[in-house]
Parts: structure tokens; sequence; C-alpha cells
């Protein structure tokens, strides 16, 4: 017979075999992740990310170049986000933390690897800016740019109450600034459309993941975007009835919901009644676990007016943003889900305002590319076919592009697909995402498609969460190892499907770094390029693809004191007539640029650069050969003079014919 010895009181002994619940283990496991791999992750894009040889990209971009090390560092962050939003207690800082540092370890390692900012539009920008800075003069005939002001003044007083000698000083870290401006309306947004802790949180970080658009720089609808975001969070969480259907009253079926919307015309429930033109509408459903947050009186009246204060900024700022925003609010009133029936109305007023009477210089003098450049058939054309052309590793990228634009839809309308058949009503969520649709049809050139994209993020990146969200039922007791089990599956297939679609992004946003990267070389020879060059001056490029344009922007035939530099690209006068041979654009460059100084004006110049040949090659431009023909025809031509000559670039004078 066995003994049973006792050495302790009975309660002792019970605490002693007690089980720890998992979940406490699982909190614990969530507090030490980050302890080790956030560090990990920073010593590893800290140790390689400033190492990177630009050189050696092909046309691949940036991918091409990338070290391991950079691709752990990301893995390992997105890895321990993963297992903080899955086994952690609601700790939002944390998971706050840990977006904060994917924005500046995913967006930040071109301000790290290069130089000087990326592509040539930053340093235009910068250009208009220092413009309006020194002349204080909105000249609407200058450039379509100065039809959109609003941001450049914007820009411009922050450079001169900052005492920054250039806007240039802010475009390396301007995607970062940007992205990170993004997260509060954002996260503001999400918790407008549902409470559920961890979809917030993983639609967030999807947001920045699939955000490859390239839509963030220092440029007027990077600003514009959080304005496009602020309105539909005010909306959606302020400007909501008062009196919104509870889930409890919601109908069974979306289309049971559509068809009880809409009332009598005499009918003066649900939000009262709309302009005699319009029917009454019922309010919108909310989602189960949000919360009524609308607000009247006084405070209702200043949430209107900031939206239409950040509308009327937006408006003078972007060509395409405003109507992204009106098309978004219009739904939202038409819907229910916002109670302010004269948004769209006041909206419409101040948008053709602004395009009568202040845009009306660039609507008249572009009415035949306006007429043809929109239409369905034109967009389809210069959004997609235009673009899978040039060679062969960039066509791999522009189907790379494509593949991951539709896997993420993809993911969204199965992620809309679970939600509706298990009841959840994200009806305002999917309403937003498909209100942007519409602008393919606007004359926006090759880029509607991905500023599309871009304003349905938000809500494609939503509903694709919802695939990894668990179950809000879920028991917290039970088997620790059927516990730990669940919660690995979860962790193993967020992060996972997180890291592979960051890999995916990565390759599409910097699949043209090639080009967008300028050396220091180049930069440099920009920089002689305006100390020989006198106002007055014609310049001329292969291709407008340099980092120029940052000063003397302004150019006028008529009025000696806006003339600094007229600007030219051999590439947009070939495309008039592709039929002529280097030896004919040669001799139209000499008589070009003879023709300037023969106007009493000094002669002109021509930068031949890296990057303007690299633009060529990747999207299947002008020629190598039929360049070096060019270039060898102008200089046994006699009537040009190298000035200026590096490893990257070179700078031919225009030779007076009184010194030939």
């Amino acid at each position: 017979m066995g003994i049973t010895v006792l050495t302790g009181p009975p309660q002792v002994r019970e605490a002693r075999t007690r089980m720890v619940p998992p979940w406490r283990s699982g909190k614990t496991i969530a507090a030490l992740v980050p302890l080790v791999l956030l560090p990990t992750s920073l010593i590893l894009w800290l140790s390689s990310a400033g190492s990177i040889d630009m050189a050696a990209m092909n046309d691949y971009g940036l991918i091409s170049v990338l070290p391991p090390k950079v691709w752990a560092a990301l893995v390992l962050l997105i890895l321990s986000f993963a297992v903080c939003w899955r086994l952690g207690d609601s700790s939002g800082a944390l998971l706050a933390l840990h977006i904060v540092l994917f924005i500046v370890l995913f967006y930040g390692i071109p301000a790290v690897a290069e130089d000087s900012p990326r592509g040539p539009i930053v340093y235009r920008h910068a250009g208009i800016t220092e413009y309006l800075t020194r002349t204080g003069v909105v000249n609407t005939k200058q450039d379509a740019y100065f039809n959109w002001p609003g941001f450049f003044m914007g820009l411009g007083w922050t450079v001169k109450i900052g005492g920054i000698s250039s806007a240039l000083a802010l475009g390396k870290w301007a995607t970062v600034a940007v992205n990170l401006m993004y997260l509060p309306p954002l996260l503001m947004l999400l918790r407008a459309l549902t409470r559920n802790f961890r979809l917030i949180w993983a639609a967030a970080l999807l947001f920045f993941i699939l955000n490859w658009v390239n839509q963030d720089y220092l440029a007027p609808q990077s600003i514009t975007y959080v304005f496009y975001l602020t309105i539909l969070t005010l909306a959606l969480t302020y400007l909501r009835p008062l009196d919104a259907i509870d889930s409890a009253q919601t109908p069974g079926s979306l289309s049971e919901w559509v068809k009880g919307s809409i009332g009598a015309a005499g009918d003066e429930t649900g939000s009262g009644r709309w302009s005699r033109w319009l029917p009454i509408i019922r309010p919108g459903p909310m989602p189960h676990d949000v919360p009524n947050t609308a607000v009247g009186g006084t405070t209702g009246v200043w949430v209107a007016m900031t939206v239409i204060v950040l509308f009327g900024a937006a408006v003078t700022s972007h060509q395409l943003t405003p109507y992204a925003i009106f098309a978004a609010v219009t739904l939202l009133v038409i819907t229910g889900y916002c109670r302010v029936r004269g948004l769209p109305v006041l909206m419409a007023v101040i948008l053709l305002t602004w395009t009568i009477f202040v845009a009306n210089g660039y609507i008249d003098g572009h009415l035949a590319k306006i007429a043809t450049g929109s239409g369905l058939r034109t967009s389809a054309a210069s959004n997609v076919t235009g673009r899978l052309v040039g060679s062969d590793q960039h066509v791999v990228i522009v189907w790379e592009r494509v593949v991951l634009t539709a896997t993420t839809w993809l993911l969204a309308l199965a992620g809309a697909f679970y939600r509706f058949r298990t009841r959840h009503r994200d009806y305002a969520a999917a309403l937003l995402a498909m209100a942007p649709i519409p602008l393919f049809l606007l004359p926006y050139g090759g880029e509607v498609l991905m500023r599309i994209y871009f304003f349905m993020l938000p809500f494609v990146a939503f509903f694709a969460a919802t695939l990894f969200v668990p179950d809000a039922a879920e028991p917290t007791a039970g088997s620790s190892v059927a516990w730990a089990l669940h919660r690995t599956r979860d962790v193993i297939l967020f992060g996972g499907i997180a890291s592979i679609l960051m890999a995916s992004s990565f390759v599409a946003r910097y699949g043209n770094e090639r080009m967008d990267y300028f050396t220091p070389n180049e930069t440099a020879a920009v920089k002689e390029l305006y100390r020989l060059a006198p106002r007055g001056s014609w310049v001329l490029a292969e291709v407008g693809y340099l980092p120029w344009r940052y000063q003397d922007y302004e150019w006028s035939r008529t009025d000696p004191s806006q003339a600094a530099h007229r600007y030219l690209s051999l590439a947009q006068e070939w495309n008039l007539d592709s039929t002529r041979s280097a030896r004919d654009m040669a001799v139209w460059t000499a008589e070009t640029l003879r023709g300037n100084a023969t106007a009493r004006r000094p002669p002109g110049f021509l930068i031949l650069s890296r990057s303007q040949r690299a633009h060529e090659e990747i999207l299947g431009g002008l020629s190598q050969t039929a360049m070096d023909d060019y270039e060898q025809i102008l200089v046994r031509s006699g009537k040009f003079r190298l000035v200026y000559a590096n490893e990257d670039a070179k700078i031919y004078a225009r030779i007076p014919e009184s010194q030939r």
C-alpha cells in the first residue's frame, strides 16, 4: 500500500496543481515576441538598407539589388505584428508601433539608399513652389498645375515658415511622412466601419502593405488623400443620421433593405424630407458592433463646415480627388449614411465654380485632349494595354502589378461575400469601395486606374482583412493544446499571406526604380546646367526624366521678366512624327536651339543622362542605337560643344553661328 504525504494545506496543494489558463500564456508570449523581433528587425534593416548598390539594378527594379537582410527585417516585423495581433491583449499602442515601423522600413528604403529624392515630378513640384514663393503670382496660363495651386501655396508657406532653402529638402522623406499622416484618419475611418479590434488593425496593416501605386510622394494627391480619408471619417462617424437603424431592426437581406430604404414622397420619417426633386432616404443600417456616434446641434454644424473646408482645399489643389470625395459623399447621402443632404449639392457648386472660373484656362486650351481622353475604351487602352510594353523584365513587372491588383480585389470580394453571408451589415464599406469606379471614365490619362485603386484601398483592405479575423465567439477556455494550435494557425496564416503580399507589393512599387533613381552625378550635372545656362536659355533633354525644373520654372515668349528657361523633350518631339530619323532629329535640334539665339536669347543646351536612357529602355521608347546615332551626328556637325561631362551625364552647348 502506498503512502500519500501531504505537505501543505489543501488550498496550497490546489494552487500548485491548478493549470494556468492558456490565454494568459498567450499574452505572455505576445509580450515577449516584440522584445526580440522588433530590435532584430531594426538591426537587420539599419545594417543593410544604406549599403544597397543602386548602380547594379536591372529592369526588375529595387528587388534586383535588395539585400536578404532587408527582406528578413520586413518579414520579422510582420510576424511580430501577427503574434501581438492574435495572441496579445488589446494593446493598440503596440500594434500602432508595428505599423509605424513598417511605414518607415518599407517606404523609407529609397530615402536611406539614395542621395536625392526619387522621380522627376518631385523636382517639378519644388520648382512650382519656388516660383510661387519668389513671385507671389499664380499665372494660370503658365502651366496646368497653376490652375490648382492650393497644395503648392501651402508647401511654399511651409518652406518659408520653416526656413528651408527648397522644397526638395522635404522630398526624400515625404513618402514616409505622408503615410504616417494617413494612419490616424485611416484608423478612425475603420472604427466607423467596425469596432472589432483585430479587424481594424489587420485592415490598417494591409492598407500600407498593398499601397504600391506610388501616389504618396511630395505631391498634391498625397495631401488631398488625407482630406479624402478625413472627410469620409467625419461623415461616417459624426454625420450619420441621429436615428440610424439598429442592427436588430435591419432587414433580413440586402435587397429587402434597398426596397425599404426609399420612402414615399410625402413621408416625413427617417432623416427628414429631401429636396423636392429627391426621394426621402431611410437611415442606413449600422454594423451591429458600431455605436451611433452622430452629433447634432452646434457640434454637427461645425463638423459639416469642416468637411466643406477640407473639400474646398482639395478642389484648389488637385484635379481628381474632389471627384472621388464628391462621389463617395453623394453615395453616403443617397443611401442614408450621411444626414447632411445638402453636402453633395454644395460640393457640386464649389467644384463647378472652380472649374468654370479658375481652371477655365486649362479647360479651354485642352478641350480636344479632354474630349478624346475620356471614355471606357480610351481609359482601358491607356491604363492597361498601353502599359504592357517595354523591356522584357519591365513587362514582367507590369504583369505582376496586374496580378497583385486582381488578387487584392479577389481577396476583398471573398471577404465581402463572407461578411454578408454571416449577416454582417457592412453596406457603407461596400458602397465606398465602389464609389471611385466612375472615375475610370474621366480624361485623366494612364494613371486613373491606379488612382481608383488607391481610393478603394481602405475598404478593399477592410474586406480582405475579414478573411483573417478570428471568430468573435471563440472560447478562451478548454484544451491548452487546441488553443495553442488554433492561435498558431491564425498567426502563420495571416503573417504568411501578409508577407507574400508585402513582397509582391514591394516588387510592384519599386519596379521602376532604375529610372526613378538619380545618381549624385546626375544631380550635379543639372546643377551645372543651371549655372551654365543664363535666363532665357532653351534646355533640351532626350526625355524629361531627370532631376530638373526645380528652379527657373517660368517661361514666356513675350514677357522677358517671365522668361527663365524653356524646357524641351526630344522624345516628345519625336513622337509627333515617329518616321523621322536620328539625322532629322539632329537637324531639328540644331535649328531649334539656333532659333532661340536668333531671337536675341542665349543659345540652347542639350543634357543627356543615365536616367533618361534607363527610362527609354525600360518603357520601350527611343532605342539606344537611335540615341547613340543622334549624339554622334550632333558632335560631327560642329554645331555643338561638350561643356560638361561625368560618368552619368553630358551637357552640350549650341555654338552661335558667329563663333563657328
